[in-house]
């Protein structure tokens, strides 16, 4: 069993990675409000991603500071300009994206640019390789996705930077998209092949797999609470605004905020202790044997997906998506 039970040395260790990327980004990248005028052209360096569910093109600025540009809906631009401006209110470690119109071969395409990162890798398919910083970085992340209704959070849609190889997650489009569950739990999902990466940690955890450090994102769980929901409202307005969002969804969207803002440091409170309780009720097999073949059958299901159908029936199906989006693109005049 890989330990890490370590907290404080965990929490170091995170910080210092955070801290790092922090600086290399601080002399290399523009910030969103630079972002959102600034010229830039095709690239003949590199190609965008095959990666993703949406084309992307490969683009840079006159220094050669490289960046990608993503087609995308509005609602899902919106969507992610969303989730960049709540968790910046928390400070979080981000890539920066912004709405711009530019030309691609004469023609003017709507979608997301954000800087390219240097990337150190990918995230292993198997939670017990992930190294204390990784599980320190997902589980940090997990009441962020909360509170902006994010189960799309795969673990395609991380990337790993800096020497520690930190993830960090650069696709937030479908934000605001689950926000109907009254509590985080451990078997939260998008649909029954898109699991968020955090939930393969609690299942390894739960089964005595690995050791877990929640302070961190209690933590965060409790930073999110301590917002006034004032300013996350006028994040709600300017999405409406932006997404062309409908008065009934704009009333269901902030409902559902306010009642996640207010309840957040208790609910991810109370899930850390049923995660403790159900790791404890395995290892002492006191638990119910109908809530044991359930969620064994769950977890079996999860581990299926990551090992299994994520590279055999997801990629290829977003590669499909991402071809058929981009002849529709090229179609429109």
């Amino acid at each position: 069993m890989r330990a890490l039970s370590d907290d404080h040395e965990a929490r170091s260790q995170f910080r210092s990675a955070r801290r790092a990327v922090r600086e290399a980004w601080r002399g290399s990248m523009v910030d969103a409000e630079t972002l959102a005028s600034l010229p830039v052209t095709a690239s003949v360096r590199a190609a965008g991603p095959s990666t993703g569910s949406q084309p992307q093109h490969a683009l840079e600025d006159a220094v050669g500071r490289r960046y990608l540009f993503k087609l995308a809906p509005s609602e899902q631009i919106a969507a992610e300009v969303f989730a960049g401006r709540v968790r910046a209110l928390g400070r979080q470690l981000q890539v920066p994206a912004v709405r711009r119109t530019l030309l691609l071969d004469g023609t003017p395409r709507v979608g997301l640019l954000q800087p390219r990162v240097d990337i150190a890798g990918a995230l292993p398919k198997d939670p017990r390789q992930w190294t204390a910083v990784q599980c320190e970085s997902i589980l940090r992340d997990h009441p962020w996705e909360w509170i902006v209704g994010n189960l799309d959070t795969h673990i395609d849609q991380y990337v790993l930077v800096g020497d520690h190889g930190l993830p960090i997650n650069i696709d937030w489009d479908r934000s605001l998209l689950d926000l109907d569950g009254a509590a985080p739990t451990r078997f939260d999902r998008r649909s029954a092949t898109i699991l968020p990466a955090h939930n393969h940690l609690y299942a390894e955890y739960v089964g005595g797999r690995i050791e877990l450090d929640f302070f961190g994102m209690r933590r965060e769980a409790h930073r999110i609470a301590a917002i006034p929901f004032g300013q996350i409202l006028d994040l709600v307005d300017a999405w409406a605004a932006e997404a062309q969002a409908a008065t009934e969804l704009r009333r269901h969207v902030t409902e559902r905020l306010r009642q996640r803002h207010g309840s957040i440091a208790r609910a991810f409170d109370d899930f850390v202790d049923g995660l403790e309780r159900e790791r404890d009720q395995v290892r002492h097999t006191t638990r119910p044997l109908g809530d044991r073949v359930l969620s064994g059958l769950r977890d079996a299901w999860q581990r299926l997906v990551l090992l299994v159908v994520h590279d055999r029936i997801v990629r290829p199906a977003l590669r499909v998506r991402r071809w058929v989006v981009r002849r529709f693109a090229d179609a429109r005049p």
